[in-house]
């Protein structure tokens, strides 16, 4: 397969996260602001269900760029000890992805998915706020005019 119609393929791929894969396949996209609203929604296969109202949820749709701008600094207000703040933490992170997740996954709170996702689905869903967190930030900072 050669590598357009490598990008090809991956362009057409969903967007979905399983804690089994190890990365989700990367779309080739010269854009940094497309780049960006790609990564800022998908869905991430369950490893372990999270039982939310009696129902086991078994996959978790995300969308970071539905949160207001409140409900970003609510996320990173839920780690007091963070000394940086052009570092996300990974509590921080996980709040972050949890208020992504709560706001689009119907049947579920932030609250269920801090207090109950399983280790190996967290760990995504730490990497995959992190990722969108210093990507967002890197773009920022192109926005930004001194003087």
């Amino acid at each position: 397969m050669n590598n357009e119609e490598k990008i090809k393929s991956t362009e057409s791929t969903e967007n979905v996260v399983s804690a089994e894969s190890a990365d989700p396949k990367p779309a080739v996209i010269s854009d940094p602001q497309e780049a960006i609203r790609k990564m800022a929604m998908g869905t991430i296969k369950l490893q372990t269900p999270i039982r939310a109202g009696g129902v086991d949820v078994m996959a978790l749709d995300y969308d970071f760029s539905k949160l207001t701008g409140k409900e970003y600094a609510d996320a990173m207000d839920k780690d007091a000890n963070t000394m940086s703040m052009f570092r996300i933490s990974n509590k921080q992170a996980l709040c972050l992805f949890a208020c992504a997740a709560a706001k689009v996954t119907s049947g579920i709170d932030a609250r269920d998915i801090e207090d109950r996702i399983g280790i190996q689905d967290s760990i995504k869903a730490v990497q995959l706020a992190t990722i969108f967190f210093v990507a967002s930030a890197r773009e920022g900072n192109k926005r930004i005019t001194n003087g």
